[in-house]
């Protein structure tokens, strides 16, 4: 996998379009700064980015990662509608409480990155490996999500 500085950004225009469905009107509003193996979305103009961190610019969005290049959970969320492919939904109460616990769910999937939503909701980023579905939040995030589920009517 190549250092992030070298990705071109038209491959992470055609990996957002390809495997999360996500329109091309809709990527030409976002710019992509690449910081080593992170890369960065902002919508603030490229003569800002010298003067201005990361982080106060906008949201990490992707990690290269040796098995390809991961989208953040955070990202995810943030594309929510706009993502058309590549999306797992989990509409049993029961089943998202086991992922959230961190055992795998079976899935039919190719492998990959997914993005993963709860009753239409994205919530983050899982992968799918040998037909099966792990979540990949952070801790913290899964037990806020946990202490919500658990206090949903079943």
């Amino acid at each position: 996998m190549p250092a992030s500085a070298k990705l071109p950004l038209n491959d992470i225009r055609c990996l957002l379009q390809d495997r999360y469905g996500i329109r091309e009107r809709f990527l030409d509003e976002l710019r992509f700064i690449f910081r080593n193996d992170e890369i960065w979305v902002t919508t603030a103009p490229e003569s800002d980015w010298e003067s201005i961190a990361p982080r106060s610019a906008g949201i990490r969005a992707l990690r290269i990662m040796p098995r390809g290049i991961k989208p953040t959970s955070g990202f995810l969320a943030f594309l929510g509608e706009e993502i058309r492919t590549g999306l797992v939904d989990i509409d049993d109460q029961a089943a998202f409480e086991k992922l959230l616990l961190g055992r795998p769910w079976p899935s039919e999937r190719e492998n990959g990155y997914v993005a993963v939503s709860f009753r239409g909701d994205v919530i983050g980023c899982g992968e799918v490996r040998h037909d099966q579905l792990r979540l990949l939040l952070a801790t913290g995030r899964r037990n806020a999500l946990l202490h919500i589920l658990q206090r949903l009517p079943r």
